[in-house]
């Protein structure tokens, strides 16, 4: 069995980014606490800015629900904040 070194990552206007569905996938959580996190976030607005693009995706239902886009860089010190609580497969 092999398993990925981190969330699925793809250019989004020539910016590589994560998403908030990716990060609750890759470190099986619930997609709502995902979002709450980064909303709970203590960061300055500027870093908010620059790290997090708030944009929707669609449910299976059709329905449009909440997701982030989250810059990504080589030391995503953002997912570390999910790291503590990932499983042990």
């Amino acid at each position: 069995m092999t398993y990925s070194l981190s969330p699925h990552v793809e250019i989004v206007n020539g910016v590589a980014v994560t998403t908030s569905l990716a990060v609750a996938e890759y470190f099986d959580k619930l997609h709502k606490n995902i979002l709450r996190s980064i909303e709970l976030l203590d960061c300055s607005e500027e870093f908010s800015r620059l790290n997090f693009e708030l944009t929707s995706y669609l449910d299976q239902q059709g329905k449009p629900r909440p997701m982030y886009y989250l810059k990504w860089c080589p030391h995503p010190e953002i997912l570390w904040l999910f790291i503590y609580f990932k499983p042990t497969r």
